[in-house]
């Protein structure tokens, strides 16, 4: 549904956009007073520089050129500012006549009779002999107010020349031309043929026996060159035989004119503006009012003269135009559609090159060529840029709501290239490695090297890697690798998605040590039937010997036999218990006698160089327990002691009472004080470093090395006192000792 939505919205825009295009096109064509503006001229002008054969087109020329300048008014002593004595055109027609030229056409006015009456009279002879001579009238407009000022008045104002050299001429024709408002001749002249008022080459062409043009049909200029183009001489060489020959007149239409004295446009004379070639300096070519007419009268003859499409047919064809660029070029990227819209143009040029050397039609191709063809491509890039626009907002979206994911991802995401240069590292890899580390230390380099070729060669690799954290703590990762390629396809990168799974190792190594002791502990329930049906018989055997006489020394050795077996029942019976998880009765424990059998024994197993001391008040308070449990803690305790230290030391077992209120022991919920026994095993080992007694309690912590120590003995002696509503504490300093401090609760409670 959106992207349906998206095309309709870029259909409409396009219709609109074509629709713009077309009106400002129609525009340009029309502009003010239909068939004038300034693009219509510019196109004109520039069909010249696509015009070919120039050259071959002004060969052989009916048309040849006579130019009155400055030098032949210095050369026969004539004022310049003042018409040439006409003798002297009587001398150049009966020259022409002489010479054979078919036709003379003069582009000056004779309009009032001479000063000398016998220069009419030679002139007008001149014009009989030659018998096909075309004089000059002039037409003009002009405005004048009335008395009252009320308004400006327009009339016509027709101006024939002298009657005596009129009636000699074979003709006469206006030497008006229709220039545009930039002072260029561009459209061809008829004159007013309805009321018989023609233009000089309308009127030369009828004298030569071409037939009218159409009443309605227009034809525009086709100039063969720039200025001075049309074969032609000046008026002193053309009277004289030995520069001109004959030949250059003979069967000839010789057109007499002035040439003006001014090359510039702004000092504009009998003269108009050039399309073909532009002066030096930024002016404009002029080329004189004459050779205009001759250019016209050329055309006449030849039929070669430029024509326009209908209006109707040219405003079609600019909606066509309008409607295939933008649809056509908005298809593509900017870049292509500039290239299509330059191959387009080349077409283009190509086909009114074709129109105006094979067909001599011409329309205002410019508004195609410089407003539509760039207009297209423009919206086309403005369509392409706005769509880019809009999907790089998508996918600036896009990234920022990845981005959120990686920074709130709790896997460590780093990508980094195949030489090992970390490109990118989300958060939480800043937070486990640190802000330059990659955690790759602790791997051996060959095993590093065998799984990046392996994710070269199949895109993916995944395993379990020893790493290091940011704070030097060892980490066990599952790690993921993903090659990245390069647009082009070749291998450009490696994506590392590495998750922390060092706690879930941690917990199944714990998990599997439970199986174990789980396992043990019903071994160890076996066995310790097994063991007090061993006992029983030796306990009954040193009672019923104890009942005979028997000597001072053996009745001590059967006390003891019967002392060590029934403590051995006891501890096989608590055994037993814990294997099958019944506590027993907690019953009064005197904790100095406990002491002092324990450290009897221990003086009996540990090494030589560990001595062992008792200090307990005559006084202490009993506990209540179990007994055996609380052998256990402080049997753990000593042999931790024992560990510490290897190199021999004191052992000291310490027990005191502790009157309420006690300092070390929070008071219970109902907020009465209790008094406490406190028991210290103390020695003068290594110490414990303070970043082992933050977790010395936790279960299956340890320091010692594999195969000597589950991790469980503090925590489950730690567990045995809290179940005696008791407390177990430590203090340790480096190189001093340590010192483990057992409250209990004194029995019975005070």
């Amino acid at each position: 549904m959106h992207n349906r939505w998206l095309q309709a919205r870029s259909w409409v825009a396009s219709v609109t956009a074509v629709t713009a295009l077309m009106l400002l096109s129609w525009w340009l064509l029309v502009g003010s007073d239909g068939r004038g503006t300034r693009w219509v001229h510019a196109s004109y002008d520039a069909s010249y520089s696509l015009r070919l054969n120039q050259a071959a087109q002004i060969s052989n020329s009916p048309v040849v050129m006579v130019y009155l300048d400055g030098k032949t008014f210095v050369q026969f002593g004539q004022d310049p500012a003042r018409p040439l004595d006409r003798r002297f055109h009587a001398q150049l027609v009966r020259r022409l006549t002489r010479a054979g030229a078919k036709m003379v056409v003069f582009d000056v006015l004779f309009e009032e009779p001479a000063l000398d009456p016998s220069t009419d009279r030679e002139f007008a002879t001149a014009l009989r002999e030659q018998g096909g001579v075309i004089l000059g009238a002039e037409w003009r407009r002009r405005e004048h107010n009335r008395a009252d000022q009320t308004a400006v008045v327009q009339f016509r104002e027709t101006t024939l020349p002298d009657p005596q050299l009129l009636a000699a001429a074979a003709g006469y024709g206006f030497v008006f031309l229709k220039p545009d408002a930039d002072f260029t001749v561009r459209e061809s002249f008829e004159g007013f043929p309805e009321r018989n008022l023609l233009s000089l080459a309308a009127a030369a062409a009828e004298h030569w026996g071409l037939p009218p043009v159409p009443h309605g049909e227009r034809h525009w200029l086709n100039y063969y060159g720039p200025p001075e183009s049309l074969p032609g001489v000046y008026f002193l060489d053309a009277l004289d035989p030995s520069a001109v020959p004959d030949s250059f007149f003979r069967g000839k239409i010789v057109l007499i004119g002035t040439l003006p004295g001014a090359r510039q446009f702004g000092e504009r004379r009998d003269e108009w503006r050039s399309p073909v070639g532009t002066g030096g300096g930024g002016g404009v070519l002029l080329m004189p009012a004459v050779e205009v007419h001759g250019t016209e009268l050329l055309n006449r003859l030849r039929g070669d003269w430029w024509r326009r499409f209908p209006l109707g047919v040219e405003l079609g064809l600019l909606a066509m135009t309008s409607g295939w660029l933008v649809f056509g070029l908005r298809r593509f990227r900017p870049w292509p559609a500039a290239g299509l819209a330059l191959g387009f143009e080349v077409a283009f040029l190509a086909s009114v090159a074709v129109g105006l050397n094979g067909f001599r039609t011409w329309f205002p191709w410019l508004i195609v060529a410089a407003v539509q063809v760039p207009g297209a491509w423009c919206w086309s890039l403005l369509m392409h840029s706005l769509e880019w626009y809009r999907q790089r907002r998508r996918l600036q979206a896009q990234i920022f709501e990845q981005a959120a994911l990686l920074d709130k991802a709790q896997d460590a995401i780093l990508v980094m290239d195949l030489a090992g240069q970390v490109r990118y590292r989300n958060p939480a890899a800043r937070r486990l490695y640190g802000p330059t580390g990659t955690g790759l230390e602790l791997e051996p380099e060959a095993r590093l090297a065998a799984a990046r070729a392996a994710a070269v060669s199949t895109g993916e690799w995944s395993g379990e890697l020893l790493q290091r954290a940011a704070d030097g703590r060892p980490l066990t990762v599952a790690s993921r690798w993903t090659l990245l390629r390069h647009p082009t396809g070749e291998p450009d990168g490696l994506l590392y998605i590495n998750t922390d799974i060092s706690e879930r190792r941690r917990l199944e190594a714990q998990l599997l040590r439970m199986e174990r002791l789980e396992t043990v502990g019903v071994l160890a329930g076996g066995m310790a039937h097994d063991l007090n049906n061993m006992l029983s018989p030796i306990l009954m055997g040193a009672q019923l010997l104890r009942r005979q006489a028997v000597e001072p020394g053996a009745e001590r050795m059967l006390a003891t036999i019967e002392e060590s077996a029934q403590r051995g029942s006891e501890m096989v019976q608590e055994v037993l218990r814990f294997a099958r998880g019944r506590e027993g009765e907690a019953i009064p424990v005197r904790l100095d006698e406990l002491l002092r059998d324990l450290a009897h024994w221990l003086r009996g197993t540990l090494p030589r160089g560990i001595t062992v001391e008792v200090l307990v008040p005559p006084d202490l308070w009993p506990t209540q327990g179990y007994p055996t449990q609380l052998r256990q803690v402080l049997l753990n305790l000593c042999l931790n002691a024992r560990d510490s230290m290897p190199n021999g030391g004191q052992l000291t077992l310490a027990a005191d009472n502790v009157p309420p209120p006690a300092e070390s022991m929070s008071p219970p919920s109902d907020g009465v004080p209790v008094r406490q026994v406190v028991v210290l095993v103390s020695d003068t080992g290594a110490g414990i470093p303070e970043s082992v007694r933050e977790h010395l309690f936790e279960p299956f912590f340890t320091t010692k090395s594999a195969g000597r120590g589950s991790g469980l003995g503090l925590s489950t002696s730690a567990a045995i006192v809290k179940r005696h509503g008791g407390v177990l504490t430590v203090k340790s300093e480096l190189g001093v000792g340590s010192c483990f401090e057992v409250y209990l609760p004194a029995w019975p409670p005070g």
